[in-house]
Parts: structure tokens; sequence; C-alpha cells
């Protein structure tokens, strides 16, 4: 396996050391500041989305989402891609939500 953010491998650790957080990857990676990984909750104008999971396509980090809640939820759940460099600029006002009474 491969971190899709650093490139580190099950053979050649980051230099701190790591291990998997999530599929492909690595702890160094999700524990960074504006880190997308899969679980994460984010908004933008049209309401709430999940991380379902980070995708490389073409050289190009993608988050796949899919809404929580909002204008396009649940009736129209469908999931979606979205740049991860996007995200955390927070172009078009994605912003990182923080859990709220799960449990």
């Amino acid at each position: 396996m491969k971190c899709l953010y650093c490139g580190c491998t099950d053979r050649q650790a980051c230099p701190s050391g790591c291990y998997w957080a999530a599929p492909e990857i690595c702890s160094t990676c999700a524990a960074a500041p504006r880190a997308v990984v899969p679980g994460q909750l984010w908004r933008d104008v049209d309401g709430n989305a999940r991380v379902f999971g980070v995708v490389r396509v073409d050289q190009v980090l993608y988050a796949v989402l899919a809404r929580t809640r909002g204008k396009n939820a649940p009736r129209g759940r469908r999931p979606f891609i979205f740049p991860v460099e996007s995200l955390r600029r927070g172009d078009d006002g994605w912003q990182r939500q923080q859990e709220q009474g799960r449990g």
C-alpha cells in the first residue's frame, strides 16, 4: 500500500514512523492540520457532507462525499467528488464541521 498524500509505503514509512489510519492514508498525513480523511464531516452552502474516501484521478486527489443534511439530502444522497485541495482552501464555502451529539 502507498499513502495518497506523502507516498510512504509498508516498506518505507514516514521518517517519524506511521501506520495506516485509513485505506491509503498514513497516520502522519491523517493527523496533519486540514487533513481530509474518511469519516470527516464538512459543510458548504448546500449543507453537510461526509467524506467516504479519498481517491487519486490523473494526479489529483479527490474526496468522495455524500450529503447528510441540507437541500440535497437524504433524498439525493448520491456520492460526489470534490478536489481535496479545494476543500482545504475553503473553496465554495467548504468548512470542516465538528460532530454534534454522535455516540
